[in-house]
């Protein structure tokens, strides 16, 4: 009985946790290209999203591509080509991109080169829509207040309502400074209020390698933090967490995270995300660059605390698991752009769920691309919104040698629309209009029972898995009877009364139910000559249990 009873247990258990893995099966529905794709952009070197509009940046193409959905998410439409206004060859337009709302920000960190290798002192530049996305017009070009050749200001962009991020990683010797600009009139104009540097900086630190924004929050990434030298790879790395407490006049630093298992080489802060309390911060270097990434939170913004570290399922050498990352509410996505599965860096993206507020993070999902190939170096950029994920491949030959490309995925809708509209509009409404016809019998059988096996449709349980669980419930239920049946027919030929002389061999009991998914069949045919069986004892002519579809 103990047996059939565990085995109805985990027949029951199974299709909930097939479920929970069904849910976050995330299908790729559009692969994204530029119009006038060429040899050598590295079109998704850099992507972002917000809403129905996906921003997608180059390395040598000197541009940033925007995309958007008008059709329920089948597919993204280009809809602008943005340049700089002053375009000059071997700017890196378009290297970093960050979008919010309306407005777009484009990063050119090599912007003023003079022709000699990456001198430019670096700008970012800020495009605004004004008809709901249908062109995009620069309104500003942002620079430092103390612009100096070889700063790499607009290596790193971000942007959240009316401020914005721009990293310059190579400023001071390569200690590096993050620069914070604000609007106050719309968009039309913005000025520098902010320059942020750490408070232990040290040179070749590469402070604002990586930047993020959410709110009066910002994070900037020192992936090279803990060095001993340029040319030494040891560095540990480190990110610090910045607030404003006056509407943004000023920023204090409130935090450095590390790694709690800080190592030399991990070049922790290479990436940095942050969503409300939560900061994600990739080290690819992690484990001979296997990768990991870091989860902190806080309680209030004056302390963070490391909640997680994030690894592969499948974590192998030379994977470079956190090259990129991004959070939206319980969701973190991260980027290994040389993982192997498709040949040599054909790369791949992995999605984390939290289901206990953040306390812990569990892999559900990894994705690579439908055509994916050596060197493609998918998920060298990832973003998300929603369930929608956007993963840069920027190494796609698909129009020339590194022309790139750019994948978006998200969830199946129809998991979502058929749960979310029953459950309270038709239940509601139906009723309502199957009363008037309670009066002609015939109506309700045609109109109030076809209505309530839409509500049966709330419950999350597939078709299959309700018959799954029914013929575990009738197992278990014919393996108590059975068992039952065997203690109480063994009993009487146990005994030795002179009054019995033998053992009458009881008829054989035979329970058959036919189920949507096939029979069970239960046969009792006990010997008659046989000691007792002992229960969950396996024995010749004992009951047999069988289950055919």
């Amino acid at each position: 009985m103990r047996s059939a009873l565990l085995l109805c247990c985990l027949l029951v258990e199974a299709p909930a946790d097939r479920r929970r893995l069904a849910a976050y099966n995330y299908v790729e529905f559009d692969k994204l290209t530029a119009s006038d794709a060429a040899w050598n952009d590295e079109f998704g070197r850099s992507v972002a999203i917000d809403g129905d509009t996906v921003v997608i940046g180059t390395s040598w193409g000197e541009a940033a591509y925007v995309f958007r959905m008008t059709d329920g998410g089948a597919t993204y439409d280009q809809v602008a080509k943005l340049t700089a206004g002053d375009a000059a060859s071997r700017d890196k337009f378009g290297y970093s991109v960050a979008i919010a709302g309306d407005t777009v920000v484009v990063g050119a960190y090599n912007d003023g080169y003079t022709g000699h290798s990456n001198d430019g002192s670096g700008s970012a530049y800020v495009f605004r829509t004004s008809d709901g996305g249908a062109t995009y017009a620069q309104v500003a070009k942002l620079t430092a207040s103390d612009a100096a050749w070889n700063d790499y200001f607009g290596w790193s962009v971000a942007i959240d309502g009316n401020t914005v991020v721009v990293g310059a990683y190579f400023k001071n010797s390569y200690r590096g400074a993050v620069y914070l600009f604000r609007t106050t009139d719309s968009g039309a104009t913005y000025g520098q209020v902010a320059k942020l540097t750490a408070a232990d900086a040290a040179a070749y630190d590469y402070f604002g390698g990586s930047v993020a924004i959410d709110g009066d929050t910002v994070v900037v990434g020192a992936y090279y933090d803990g060095n001993t030298g340029r040319y030494n790879s040891d560095g540990l790395g480190s990110a610090y967490a910045f607030r404003t407490t006056d509407g943004g006049a000023t920023y204090g630093q409130v935090a450095k995270l590390t790694a709690a298992d800080a190592a030399a080489g991990d070049r922790f802060g290479w990436s940095v995300a942050i969503d409300g309390d939560t900061i994600v911060i990739g080290a690819y270097g992690d484990y001979s660059y296997r990768g990991a990434v870091y989860v902190f939170r806080t309680a209030g913004g004056a302390t963070y605390g490391q909640v997680d570290k994030l690894t592969a399922s499948d974590a192998a050498w030379n994977d470079e698991f956190g090259r990129s990352v991004a959070i939206a509410g319980g969701t973190i996505v991260v980027g290994a752009c040389w993982d192997d599965d498709a040949g040599s860096k054909s790369g791949s993206a992995y999605v984390f769920r939290t289901t206990d507020g953040g306390a812990t993070y569990d892999q559900v999902a990894k994705l690579t691309a439908s055509d994916a190939a050596a060197d493609d170096r998918f998920g060298s950029s990832v973003a998300i919104d929603g369930d929608t994920i956007v993963v840069g491949a920027y190494g796609d030959d698909g129009a020339g040698t590194r022309s790139g490309s750019a994948y978006v995925s998200s969830l199946p809708a129809p998991t979502a629309q058929p749960t979310a509209q029953p459950t309270t509009a038709q239940p509601t409404s139906q009723p309502t209009t199957a009363q008037p016809t309670t009066a002609q019998p015939t109506a309700q059988p045609t109109t109030a029972q076809p209505t309530a096996q839409p509500t049966k449709q709330v419950d999350v349980l597939a078709p299959w898995e309700i018959a799954l669980i029914s013929i575990a419930c009738l197992v278990f239920g014919v393996g108590c009877f059975v068992c039952l049946l065997r203690m109480r027919i063994s009993r009487p030929s146990a005994k030795t009364s002179p009054t019995v002389p033998e053992i009458e061999t009881p008829p054989i009991l035979r329970t058959t139910s036919v189920l949507p998914m096939g029979t069970v069949e239960a046969v009792q045919a006990p010997d008659a000559d046989a000691a007792p069986p002992i229960l969950g004892e396996v024995v010749a002519h004992s009951s047999v249990l069988s289950v055919s579809n």
